[in-house]
């Protein structure tokens, strides 16, 4: 965590219970939320300890939330296209089977017509 400890001490008191330090850079604070709450409520709480932070230390301080990753189980197993498909088949051998096997009979059947003309 960059900042004096001065500021840090200073900036833990003024924080809601409900938020944690985890860092701070430059006049930028990153705090993570302990509990679950509706992000408009999240937002308020974040607006809010800005406002507290800039009232009680006179300095410009933004507060920023610790991005976190999706957690949803469903969309955790339903995102993206997997490296090793079920039968062990790699991405690109998964492709090329879909598509590129389509294109070259599609080309091999323009070729046949042509050659029945």
């Amino acid at each position: 965590m960059s900042g004096t400890e001065g500021d840090q001490d200073r900036i833990r008191a003024v924080l809601d219970s409900r938020l944690k330090l985890l860092r701070i850079q430059n006049k930028h604070v990153y705090v993570e939320v302990k509990e679950k709450m509706l992000t408009g409520e999240r937002g308020h709480l974040i607006l809010e300890t800005e406002k507290a932070l800039r009232r009680e230390t006179g300095q410009p301080w933004e507060v920023f939330l610790e991005p976190r990753g999706d957690m949803n189980k469903l969309r955790l197993q339903l995102r993206g296209v997997n490296t090793l498909s079920v039968q062990g088949e790699g991405r690109d051998e998964v492709y090329d089977t879909r598509y590129n096997s389509n294109s070259t009979s599609d080309a091999n059947n323009e070729e046949n017509e042509s050659n029945d003309c």
